[in-house]
């Protein structure tokens, strides 16, 4: 599990019928997939379930008590205090931030004919999002650089310790544990600092009018009870969870985009039907940029964007441990502080899907749907983006075909920032496709895909994930495609 996870996983898909228990260092572990197992778990019965003892997804200082780890009446309030930063109305705000720094990072750093380093340069550009919209106009350039250098040992290592699921705790001056609590340390720093400034600047000069940032709000949110340690952790949880999860779903559809396109140079491919609906809009808005309200104009990069999150779903294991004795629904008995881990990696591959294994973006849309482009005008669209329904029918089994869809997790835990993130990538992929096309060079098109997920850019070249506590692609060797301007 440690080593080769998916290959482990697809193993028990083949072997085993939607679960499996693993005996791993002394400790039982189920991993689950089948629709009943899943609702059980993550909804229908949640309440028998939590965080807290879970194998593989240890409770850590780089997180704290956060919303992603916390149980009981403080998750409950901490999702009562986070809720409002992530209203369409708070998102809407957000994508003009999104739009603006994808317009200046792909004009700068992504320039034409251009071979870049993909995942880099996607992780930089959430990780400069995530930064504005959690802390506004006091995320510096210093704040930035230092921020992104040290999260990027910090997720390492702390990735590492997840991927080994019965690490050494974090206090063993380990040299893995070392590094990993100096790079806690200067995160902490950053973001303490920011903080304290805006907590004695609102202290001062109240709430500012208009668009806030969402420190801000959790700031108000929160009360004077609140500490500056819980403000970290929950700052800190979402700028961790929300910036990697962005950058992963990007990666991987900008390689299932440009890998479809290199296989199928014709106008039927993925990439050339949404380079086709970004045109009609731009057409359509002029200069302005693209937010919030054209993801539901979209329809086709959207579904594009649900479908590489079904194939390659960032948070691929949730992470659970049984409170109390209970009977999985299909599968048996599970005691009291066992580890239960729901697969979306295996429910998003299961037969209950047409065509499993093929990136089909149509099978978003709704029957009937035109193929791009498929847009008209820049007036605001009646229909609600296709992720609305997505993620809801699908995390409660109710989607067409009913297959679980989960890339989000699902239930009362479900993401808070799932709306946030489908944006955010279709805005991105957007930007960029309004100007540059992709190649990757020398490319070779034969055997572009595997039941591991791993696509070819030539016979030595595998993008494979680097399945660890995220579906993270692998770094070594690096995965680059050339820019072209259109």
């Amino acid at each position: 599990m440690a080593s080769a996870p998916l290959a482990l996983l697809s193993r028990l898909a083949q072997t085993q019928q939607g679960g499996a228990g693993l005996a791993l260092a002394g400790q039982l572990v189920v991993v689950i997939w089948s629709n009943d197992a899943l609702k059980f778990v993550l909804s229908t019965d949640a309440h028998r379930f939590q965080k807290d003892g879970t194998a593989f997804f240890p409770n850590s200082i780089l997180t704290g008590d956060g919303l992603l780890t916390s149980d009981g009446d403080a998750w409950k309030r901490q999702r009562r205090a986070a809720a409002p930063a992530f209203r369409d109305a708070a998102v809407r705000r957000y994508s003009r931030v999104m739009a603006s720094n994808a317009e200046r990072t792909f004009a700068h750093d992504w320039a034409s004919d251009q071979v870049v380093s993909l995942w880099s340069r996607c992780n930089a550009l959430t990780l400069a999002i995530a930064g504005e919209v959690l802390f506004g106009e006091d995320f510096l350039v210093d704040d930035a650089d230092a921020l992104t250098t040290n999260l990027e040992v910090a997720l390492d290592e702390f990735a590492a310790r997840g991927a080994r699921g019965f690490a050494d705790p974090e206090w063993l001056p380990t040299p893995g544990n070392l590094r990993f609590r100096q790079a806690v340390a200067a995160v902490d720093e950053v973001v303490l600092s920011i903080i304290r400034n805006r907590r004695r600047r609102l202290q001062t000069q109240g709430e500012p009018e208009g668009d806030a940032d969402l420190l801000t709000r959790l700031v108000a949110a929160s009360g004077a009870e609140t500490t500056d340690q819980q403000l970290r952790d929950e700052v800190t949880t979402m700028l961790v969870a929300g910036q990697e999860t962005s950058a992963i779903a990007l990666f991987w559809l900008l390689v299932d985009l440009a890998l479809g396109s290199a296989a199928n140079a014709t106008s039927t491919s993925p990439l050339s039907r949404c380079t086709d609906e970004v045109d009609a809009l731009a057409a359509s808005k002029g200069g302005e940029s693209f937010t919030l309200d054209d993801v539901s104009r979209l329809r086709y990069l959207e579904a594009c964007v649900l479908e590489s999150l079904r194939l390659h779903p960032p948070a691929y294991l949730i992470g659970r441990c049984a409170t109390m004795d209970t009977t999985l629904p299909g599968l048996g008995d599970v005691p009291q502080g066992a580890t239960v881990l729901p697969c979306a990696y295996l429910a998003h591959r299961t037969n209950q899907w047409d065509a499993v294994t093929s990136y089909e973006p149509r099978r978003w849309l709704p029957e009937g749907a035109p193929d791009a482009p498929c847009v008209l005008s820049a007036e605001p669209a009646h229909d609600a983006p296709l992720f609305i329904s997505a993620l809801k029918d699908g995390a409660n089994g109710t989607l067409r075909g009913s297959p679980m869809y989960i890339p989000f997790g699902g239930g009362p835990r479900n993401c808070i920032g799932s709306a946030f993130a489908v944006c955010e990538v279709v805005v991105l992929a957007a930007t960029l496709l309004r100007k540059y096309s992709m190649r990757w060079p020398g490319y070779t098109s034969d055997a572009p895909t595997d039941n591991l997920g791993r696509l070819r850019v030539d016979d030595s070249f595998p993008i494979a994930a680097d399945a660890g506590l995220t579906l993270r692609p692998r770094t070594n060797p690096l995965v680059s495609l050339r820019i072209v301007s259109r």
